[in-house]
C-alpha cells in the first residue's frame, strides 16, 4: 500500500524533526550543565575582583598578600603581623573566612605596631586577648579582640600625650584646642617645613585624620 503525503503532512514533518533532534541532543547533563553556566554568569555580577579584596586585606594588616581565585573564595598566603598565614575569603563580601583570630604573637606585635610598650601576659579570653602594655610611661590593663587585634574600651588621649606625639612626628609649637564635642577629635595647630598647619587627630589612636594649610 502506497502513502501519499500531503503537503500539510510533509510541513508538520519538518518542523517536528529538529526538536526532537534537539530533544534527543539536549541530555539531562548537558540542561544542567547550561544552567550551571547561567548561574555562574549571575553569581559574577557580585563578586569582588582581587584589587579589591587586596586591598580590604590590607586594611586589616595583611602584607605580601598572594590571593587567587578558586571559583568561590579567594585561597592563598600572607603575613600577618609577623606570621605567615593561609588565607580564604569570600568573593562576594570579602570576609576573612581563614584565619578567624590572631595568635598572642601577633597581638604582641600589633600593640608595639600602635604604639604600646612593655607588651606582656597576653592571655586568650574567648573572643578575646588580656594583656597589660605600658603607653605615655602609664601602665595599663588591655582588652583586645581576637579577630582584629583592636582595643576593646581603650583609653583616650589627654592633651600632653597627643602634643608628645605630634612632637614625634616632627611638628613644632603644637597647640591643642578643646575637643570637637565630648566624643570627638583633637583640633590643633603646628608647625612644619615652615608652615603654619591645622591639624584633626584622632583621641583614640594619635593619628592624624586631616591637616591643611592655615589660610
Amino acid at each position: 500500500m502506497r502513502h501519499i503525503l500531503t503537503a500539510t503532512t510533509a510541513l508538520g514533518l519538518l518542523i517536528a524533526a529538529p526538536a526532537a533532534a534537539i530533544a534527543q541532543t539536549s541530555t539531562p547533563e548537558a540542561a544542567e550543565k547550561v544552567k550551571t553556566t547561567e548561574n555562574a554568569g549571575m553569581d559574577n555580577r557580585n563578586w569582588m575582583d582581587q584589587s579589591a579584596i587586596e586591598n580590604r586585606l590590607e586594611d586589616r594588616g595583611f602584607e605580601s598578600i598572594e590571593v587567587e581565585f578558586d571559583g568561590e573564595n579567594y585561597t592563598g598566603t600572607a603575613d600577618w603581623y609577623g606570621e605567615e598565614v593561609d588565607l580564604t575569603v569570600t568573593a562576594s563580601t570579602g570576609r576573612v573566612i581563614e584565619p578567624n583570630q590572631l595568635s598572642s604573637d601577633q597581638i604582641s606585635t600589633k600593640l608595639e605596631d600602635d604604639g604600646y610598650e612593655d607588651v606582656s601576659d597576653v592571655r586568650e579570653a574567648g573572643d578575646e586577648y588580656t594583656a597589660t602594655a605600658t603607653r605615655f610611661g602609664e601602665e595599663m590593663d588591655l582588652r583586645v579582640d581576637a579577630s582584629t587585634g583592636n582595643i576593646v574600651d581603650p583609653r583616650e588621649l589627654k592633651k600632653d600625650q597627643i602634643e608628645t606625639l605630634l612632637d614625634d612626628e616632627g611638628y613644632s609649637e603644637v597647640v591643642i584646642f578643646e575637643r570637637d564635642g565630648e566624643y570627638g577629635n583633637y583640633y590643633a595647630s603646628a608647625e612644619k617645613d615652615d608652615e603654619v598647619l591645622l591639624l584633626e587627630v584622632n583621641p583614640l589612636s594619635g593619628r592624624i585624620v586631616n591637616e591643611r594649610t592655615e589660610s
